[in-house]
């Protein structure tokens, strides 16, 4: 068997040139993130107005609270990258034009 899909071993470290604030607020961020995707799917799967059966939560509730803690976490990430004037101006740039890109893909989706 060949093992040249296999990459050889390496000193890499997560974050050694990372400060332990940005690397928890990172890493919190990823946790939310999946944490909303996991509410996107139960969507997907039950519907945005059935409820958990398990909590009773409503799935259109906790597609929104997720959102809230996504949002809430990216502000605290942006903080703590420090991210310059320039790079938040081209974030937002970025963002506006994704935004309308989706706009105009979801004028193409059909409802039923």
């Amino acid at each position: 068997m060949e093992t040249k899909d296999i990459a050889e071993p390496n000193p890499w470290q997560p974050g050694r040139d990372t400060s332990q604030r940005v690397l928890a607020a990172v890493g919190k961020l990823g946790e939310e993130a999946g944490e909303l995707a996991s509410a996107c799917c139960r969507i997907l799967i039950q519907g945005i107005n059935e409820s958990d059966p398990g909590t009773g939560k409503g799935n259109r509730q906790r597609l929104l609270d997720e959102i809230a803690d996504v949002w809430a976490v990216i502000e605290l990430v942006l903080c703590q990258i420090e991210i310059s004037e320039t790079e938040l101006h081209e974030l937002f740039a970025r963002m506006n034009r994704k935004y309308d890109m989706k706009v105009k893909w979801m004028e193409l989706v059909n409802e039923r």
